[in-house]
């Protein structure tokens, strides 16, 4: 939560400078990446590293109230 609620403001300030959605497919990108790393994981520091890149994708949010 803290790595999503400290990029937030960044990552909207990307989306209008570089495009809504172009933005938001790298995101989507970044998310499903990091999620399939968490899934295959077999260790906690695997893990903890794909949740923390997980919330570091938080380029989704800002384009998706863009884009809404």
């Amino acid at each position: 939560m803290l790595t999503f609620g400290v990029l937030m403001v960044t990552c909207g300030r990307l989306a209008d400078t570089f495009g809504r959605r172009r933005i938001f497919f790298l995101g989507l990108f970044i998310f499903g990446m990091s999620s399939l790393v968490g899934g295959l994981s077999d260790s906690a520091g695997i893990l903890i590293g794909a949740r923390v890149i997980q919330g570091a994708a938080t380029l989704l949010w800002p384009s998706i109230i863009g884009i809404i």
